[in-house]
């Protein structure tokens, strides 16, 4: 059975996100992914039911996984998808998208000390099982 990951990340990240999670088709690891694109402003109209859409999705995973990108540090749904996925205990780590670039870290990532690991999927699978069994 495979672990439930909710990965987090900005849209324009969309591209890099889809290259790093390919990855895991050529290796032997057991992970099932899920994110929530989400278009609407963090302070519209229909911001709150988003984040019970996001919610519910939360609680069929085990980690959440940061995918940090240039800009990911000014996303406030990004923010808002680490802290909820602390407030429910569901482990939390992070992978840099592009380690040969410098960019900030969200400033949730930090508040909450999460390990930020480069490009291989297999490293990071292995803390994801980790912080999976951890959180269950």
């Amino acid at each position: 059975m495979p672990w439930n990951v909710f990965l987090s990340f900005v849209e324009e990240d969309l591209h890099m996100a889809e290259k790093w999670w390919e990855q895991e088709q050529h290796e032997d690891i057991n992970l099932a992914f899920a994110d929530y694109p989400v278009k609407k402003p963090f302070d519209g109209p229909d911001a709150e039911d988003t984040k019970n859409n996001i919610r519910e999705l939360l609680q069929t995973v085990s980690v959440t996984v940061v995918l940090i990108g240039r800009t990911t540090y000014t996303s406030k749904w990004v923010d808002w998808e680490i802290r909820a996925s602390a407030e429910m205990g569901k482990g939390l780590l992070a992978v840099d998208l592009h380690p040969e670039s410098e960019h900030i870290v969200p400033r949730a990532l930090k508040d909450f000390r999460v390990e930020v690991f480069g490009w291989d999927i297999k490293e990071t699978a292995i803390a994801i099982e980790r912080e999976a069994r951890q959180a269950s």
